[in-house]
């Protein structure tokens, strides 16, 4: 299995809109993630900050990384799709932003436990947006189904 950096890093840019936004994996593993994206022109908006899309797209990565990387041993038995999410918006998203997602560590085992029974689960991972600063600029929720693979 690959080192937590490199899988982080080979996940988020599997998807290639992710690849072409400039993701950068900072960290992943047991249900936790966190994914940087950096603040070109092309990123911002009509007004200077970084478009709501960018956010959404670099929120929605992390919890897939998070996910994903919580049931690797796993996945290939596995097709996750998100069901549903959602996003608050707290300020202006002002130059780079680094998604951190996680999984509440007791509904993770209970994830693990079901992947690895073949079962089909859900899971919701929270994603925080925050800026440079350490502020947080925007909050995700993202609602996972986790599908287990028919022969």
């Amino acid at each position: 299995m690959p080192p937590p950096n490199a899988l982080a890093q080979m996940v988020a840019t599997a998807v290639p809109l992710n690849k072409l936004l400039g993701f950068e994996a900072i960290e992943a593993g047991a249900g936790k993630a966190a994914i940087r994206v950096g603040a070109p022109p092309l990123h911002l908006n009509h007004v200077g900050t970084m478009h709501a899309g960018i956010l959404f797209s670099v929120a929605e990565a992390a919890s897939g990384v998070a996910l994903l990387s919580s049931i690797l041993e796993h996945v290939s038995k596995t097709y996750p799709v998100v069901q549903g999410a959602r996003i608050d918006y707290a300020a202006a998203a002002k130059g780079p932003i680094t998604a951190h997602a996680e999984i509440e560590p007791k509904r993770l085992a209970e994830i693990q436990r079901a992947v690895a029974a073949g079962e089909n689960t859900d899971a919701q991972v929270v994603v925080s947006l925050k800026d440079e600063s350490g502020r947080e600029v925007s909050r995700c929720t993202f609602d996972w189904a986790i599908r287990a693979k028919r022969r």
